[in-house]
């Protein structure tokens, strides 16, 4: 019996089971049609746990598509169109079957995706930081969160440029030198993401 290059058989086990090679191929958006290509699509969804039905995830994309390549593009942007998709899963579905649901991961995910110098927005990195949404009213509360979300966005950055936050972006490429090239707000939310599990 031979195993050859066992350490390498080891980091990519590892950078599988924490997911950097799924996150890499969400990368990959700027070379397909992601309105299109269903890899992408499934690759994205299983990795990002998007669950929502088939309708909300065809304007998902077309909305990720049609915006990609828009430097303009901004939280509140995506977080109001994706808000406003109807779908059928989840708790609170009306009489219809419908629910209309204030979609700050999902906004965060795709924002984030097309700009990863822009952070994610989940219940882990939420429960890392301690935020919480107060408010109850739907418009009240998409206020919150995109104030939240510039709030995560400038205290990453801070963060990042500090003593403590280079290091824990050294020794992230110490641990994954296969993936240097990802950005420093994705490697300071990987830290956040494992704190908050």
């Amino acid at each position: 019996m031979k195993i050859n290059n066992p350490k390498q058989i080891i980091q990519k086990s590892i950078e599988d089971s924490v997911g950097l090679t799924s996150y890499a191929l969400t990368l990959n958006l700027f070379n397909v049609d992601v309105s299109k290509d269903k890899n992408y699509q499934r690759n994205f969804t299983s990795y990002y746990k998007v669950r929502r039905d088939e309708k909300w995830l065809e304007k998902y994309y077309e909305f990720m598509e049609q915006h990609k390549h828009d430097d303009s593009l901004t939280f509140e942007v995506v977080l109001r169109y994706i808000s406003s998709i109807p779908h059928s899963v989840g708790n609170h579905i009306n009489a219809s079957g419908q629910s209309t649901s204030i979609e700050a991961s999902f906004a965060s995910k795709m924002l984030s995706t097309i700009d990863p110098t822009y952070p994610v927005w989940d219940s882990q990195v939420v429960k890392a930081l301690g935020y919480k949404i107060r408010a109850t009213n739907k418009e009240e509360k998409i206020l919150e969160y995109i104030n939240l979300y510039n709030h995560l966005t400038k205290e990453m950055h801070e963060y990042i440029s500090t003593g403590e936050g280079k290091e824990c972006i050294r020794l992230f490429d110490e641990m994954f030198p296969n993936y240097k090239h990802i950005s420093d707000v994705k490697k300071i939310d990987f830290y956040l993401w494992n704190i908050g599990k």
